[in-house]
């Protein structure tokens, strides 16, 4: 890159060859540092939109080997029925000893739930 100095008015200042594909290499990365700013503020806004569902999941979290059947029917998206189903099917699966639920997996093998 050429450059020269040029004094004026008492200052001394470089003055730079611009060249065209110099400014197009500039111009593609203005246009990618823009691109990532606003593509974080969109994923950004996203995310905080999120945080409030997830803390409201995680305050209602029980466990199902050992909730009541009305604090299951308490949870969102869970019902009376479903809850009882749940309950009646853990303490079949008890009945052969350890624990009915180990894994999120196994809530699929409840009827009316998986």
């Amino acid at each position: 890159m050429e450059s020269q100095v040029v004094k004026k008015q008492g200052v001394q200042r470089v003055a730079m060859d611009w060249t065209a594909s110099r400014r197009a290499v500039i111009g593609v990365v203005v246009m990618a540092l823009a691109a990532g700013v606003y593509w974080r503020a969109w994923n950004g806004a996203q995310c905080v939109a999120q945080e409030g569902a997830v803390d409201e999941r995680l305050g209602l979290r029980i466990d199902p080997n050992s909730a009541t059947w009305s604090e299951l029917a308490a949870l969102p998206g869970m019902g009376e029925k479903s809850a009882k189903a749940l309950v009646a099917y853990r303490q079949h699966a008890l009945s052969g000893g350890g624990i009915a639920f180990g894994k999120l997996a196994d809530l699929d093998a409840v009827p009316g739930i998986g």
